[in-house]
């Protein structure tokens, strides 16, 4: 059983700790929260919190991996920042997928991502370090997937979709079959995207459309 650290301690923390929960080979050890204060005693769902940022090294030493639960709204500033102090120190980043979650043996998901409850991934697919594959989220065949991106819950990505790199795709939103959205864009929820998307830009609506 390997233990681990959760970093961040927030909503996306929550669902973090009900998939891990389902996990035999996982056990979480607690959470490292910037907000923790010492004097109180504090938990995320029942997993205590045991320290903020500072405390990364000392548990690297002690051989915990982690998981960036640090959740992504408008900016991966954070989750990235977060990835590359653990990284810098050798720690390690298990990518977590759910049991209830679908990925296909000819799919790949890199270090650090989590792929959260009823998410389905289907063939030849590549997702990239430390995204999100949120609730329910479907990832069709042959979708590139880049670094730090979040999926969010009932997202649909049709086939050959290409997400690059920090890019954050709303709740319910649809990527039409061959789009591609390019780095650090945002994509409102309930969209419908059915053309290119060029890099950090933010786009709503249906047909989606640039709105800043």
């Amino acid at each position: 059983m390997k233990n681990l650290i959760l970093v961040g301690g927030g909503g996306h923390c929550k669902s973090v700790i009900e998939v891990i929960k389902g996990l035999p080979e996982y056990n979480i050890v607690g959470v490292l929260d910037p907000c923790f204060d010492s004097t109180q005693e504090k938990f995320v769902q029942d997993v205590p919190i045991i320290g903020n940022d500072d405390d990364i090294s000392r548990y690297i030493s002690m051989g915990h991996s982690f998981v960036v639960t640090v959740g992504q709204i408008k900016s991966p500033k954070i989750r990235i920042k977060l990835f590359g102090l653990i990284k810098s120190q050798s720690g390690k980043l298990p990518a977590i997928v759910a049991k209830t979650a679908y990925v296909s043996n000819n799919s790949s998901v890199a270090d650090g991502t989590v792929v959260l409850n009823n998410a389905i991934i289907n063939c030849n697919c590549n997702i990239g370090v430390g995204a999100i594959i949120n609730s329910g989220a479907i990832i069709e065949h042959d979708c590139c997937i880049g670094d730090y991106c979040h999926i969010a819950p009932g997202t649909v990505l049709s086939g050959d979709v290409k997400v690059d790199n920090s890019t954050f795709i709303g709740a319910n939103s649809v990527m039409v079959q061959g789009v591609q959205v390019g780095r650090e864009s945002v994509i409102g929820a309930g969209s419908v995207v059915n053309k290119n998307v060029p890099n950090s830009q933010v786009w709503a609506g249906n047909p989606a459309q640039r709105i800043s």
